[in-house]
């Protein structure tokens, strides 16, 4: 896990038991620390719960000193499967400080789709190349090697203004159309998309037409 924001990470001691330390650990028993992560502006800390098949995990910080955004917090051996998906940059620009509003995956030759805990919604860059990681339920048969799908859902929404990406230039926020009557550009405010569509919040009204393709840096040169 990254830090989300500038802020710190804690531990915090669980409540103890009435073992003695001469009876040893059990086996599997809950792990005696709880980690938060708790943002310096003053919103809400963060409880980083760690999964089941997690072996072992160690501050990759100081404990209680504030840290940037994106620095690792914590360093973790899990013993379950892994999807890696390979990013590309527009799509990395798609999930910048956006939160998942759902994951699911699938395993090609396994079970349906499953719900898939992303370890990090921020992707992790190495070498040029930018990677999602999340968890395979233990439940859910797979080994080394297996290739797969992974569908990350950013927002829903339906019976919105919308145009085909190739009529917009931008994808994010802002972005520029051809009016179809006169050829002249209209800067238009942008929503969320699908990759083959994207929401037109303001600049555009229903039933108004524009050009394919869109304006580009060239031709407006």
């Amino acid at each position: 896990m990254t830090a989300p924001a500038i802020g710190k990470l804690e531990s915090r001691r669980a409540e103890a038991s009435n073992r003695t330390p001469d009876d040893g650990p059990d086996v599997g028993e809950p792990r005696s620390s709880v980690f938060t992560f708790v943002p310096s502006d003053g919103s809400t800390p963060t409880e980083i719960v760690l999964a089941e098949t997690v072996t072992s995990v160690e501050p990759s910080v100081p404990l209680d000193v504030d840290v940037g955004v994106g620095t690792p917090l914590l360093s973790v051996t899990d013993s379950a499967l892994t999807i890696t998906a390979q990013l590309t940059p527009p799509q990395v620009l798609r999930l910048a400080n956006r939160q998942p509003l759902s994951v699911r995956a699938q395993l090609d030759g396994s079970t349906g789709p499953f719900d898939c805990r992303l370890n990090d919604s921020r992707p992790t860059a190495d070498a040029g190349t930018y990677q999602l990681t999340c968890r395979v339920p233990i439940e859910t048969p797979g080994v080394v090697g297996s290739e797969g799908l992974l569908a990350i859902a950013l927002d829903e929404r339906s019976d919105v203004p919308a145009l085909p990406i190739e009529a917009i230039a931008g994808t994010r926020d802002r972005g520029i159309v051809y009016e179809a009557a006169t050829g002249a550009t209209r800067d238009v405010t942008l929503g969320i998309t699908d990759g083959a569509f994207i929401e037109v919040t303001s600049g555009l009204s229903v039933g108004e037409q524009v050009l394919i393709p869109s304006p580009s840096l060239l031709r407006n040169r």
